[in-house]
């Protein structure tokens, strides 16, 4: 069987200074049997050893990158050797390992007292879990890390899609969390879409992603990203800054659908005044309670327009003072205010 083919390859490879020769005459066979082994998503030491030694740039292929993307990131965890002293009785039978920017656990089936978890991110938790669904913590570095994955990130990442640890794993910083640029956009907005990702992990990313579609002036790719935000979830602070997105972009529509349905709070008084005036033109200056309040509201922190301002000197009814200030601002715009 592959287990044993791949101890006998190994074996040769650990002897490679003494017999070159016969290397060489054996590495087309095993150059086949690696990608074989890949296909299939096997590992172990002695296989992480063939495929290191065997897998060349020009030998990966895109058909094998997405299973070569998940044995990159297996460890081995030998259960005997770090079972806790206060489990019980029961049968060890998985290990489960729990990504905390992740709601879904990943369990790994436990075979002859031996695991292969995948762990993607620097924060993580593992379990044994045994046979009555009792778990123990272990170490983080309980398991023996079996391949070097910055060798074949760069051959294989444009060709893997749909795989969550991945993306986790190429969108992490060392000294901020998310840190995108035109390598990991991409994965990065598979992680802001995904369900299994914890909302306060795609918080992180919806902001650093808002920036850089902005900043790169990707204002495509920044619409569709805002249109495709579930607003419900947002906190008021996020609904703001999404809001300001949309107002960037010229999406006042749905800007102003967003401030009827969840308010003003923490919409900037500039941008309140834009989506106002989109509002009171797209309408014709008809008569809104909501819209003269939201107006009003801008009004009073200083900040309004030509077309907010004779909209209230229209409509707007107060205290005295509240509508002298307003009768006082139209008049240095020369606007018609002889109802105030």
């Amino acid at each position: 069987d592959y287990v044993k083919t791949a101890f006998l390859y190994a074996n040769l490879l650990r002897h490679e200074g003494e017999m070159p020769e016969m290397v060489r005459s054996y590495e087309r066979f095993m150059q086949h049997f690696a990608k074989e082994q890949i296909m299939q998503e096997h590992i172990s030491q002695d296989l992480a050893l063939i495929y290191k030694k065997v897998i060349h740039a020009d030998f990966v292929t895109a058909d094998m990158a997405p299973h070569l993307a998940r044995l990159l990131f297996t460890g081995e965890v030998i259960i005997n050797e770090i079972l806790p002293e206060t489990a019980g009785q029961a049968h060890p039978c998985e290990v489960v390992v729990v990504h905390n920017q992740l709601s879904q656990e990943f369990v790994y089936p436990i075979i002859n007292m031996t695991a292969y978890p995948q762990v993607y991110s620097e924060e993580y938790m593992l379990f044994v879990q045994d046979s009555e669904g009792n778990r123990y913590a272990l170490a983080e570095d309980c398991g023996t890390k079996l391949m070097t994955e910055s060798i074949y990130i760069p051959l294989i990442k444009d060709y893997v899609s749909g795989n969550i640890g991945f993306s986790l794993y190429l969108c992490q910083g060392k000294k901020h969390y998310v840190l995108i640029d035109e390598r990991n956009v991409d994965y990065c907005r598979e992680l802001a879409d995904s369900p299994i990702v914890r909302e306060i992990y795609k918080r992180e990313i919806r902001q650093a992603l808002l920036h850089y579609y902005y900043d790169q002036d990707k204002i495509s790719e920044l619409e569709d990203f805002l249109l495709n935000i579930h607003i419900e979830v947002l906190s008021m602070q996020d609904r703001g800054e999404v809001i300001d997105f949309m107002v960037r972009c010229g999406m006042y529509e749905e800007a102003y659908q967003v401030l009827l349905t969840y308010g003003i709070e923490h919409i900037s008084a500039k941008t309140s005044v834009k989506l106002c005036s989109f509002k009171i033109l797209q309408t014709e200056y008809a008569y809104d309670e909501q819209l003269l309040n939201h107006c009003f509201a801008a009004f009073k922190a200083s900040k309004y327009d030509v077309i907010t301002l004779a909209y209230l000197a229209a409509n707007f009814r107060g205290l005295t003072k509240e509508m002298r200030n307003v009768w006082k601002a139209a008049n240095t715009f020369e606007i018609e205010s002889y109802y105030l």
